[in-house]
């Protein structure tokens, strides 16, 4: 595999995953603002916030194997 695709592929990981982690923030906001999770749609915004934190994890997770791949293979 092309080090510059690696790379790049890499950046592209990492950047989705702060954007998904900063959409969970938000959600997790939204239920520190409520004061319940059940209140007024609050399991809809629990559920949000465990979906978009497992994505942002698996993201930065891919992001770094793909680094750490690129380095044992010597480029």
């Amino acid at each position: 595999m092309n080090r510059n695709r690696t790379l790049l592929t890499s950046l592209v990981l990492g950047l989705i995953s702060l954007m998904v982690a900063l959409l969970g923030g938000t959600h997790l906001q939204h239920l520190i603002d409520n004061g319940s999770v059940f209140a007024h749609g609050g399991g809809r915004h629990l559920g949000e916030t465990v979906v978009l934190i497992v994505l942002a994890l698996g993201l930065l997770a891919g992001s770094v194997w793909t680094c750490q791949r690129e380095r044992q293979s010597g480029g």
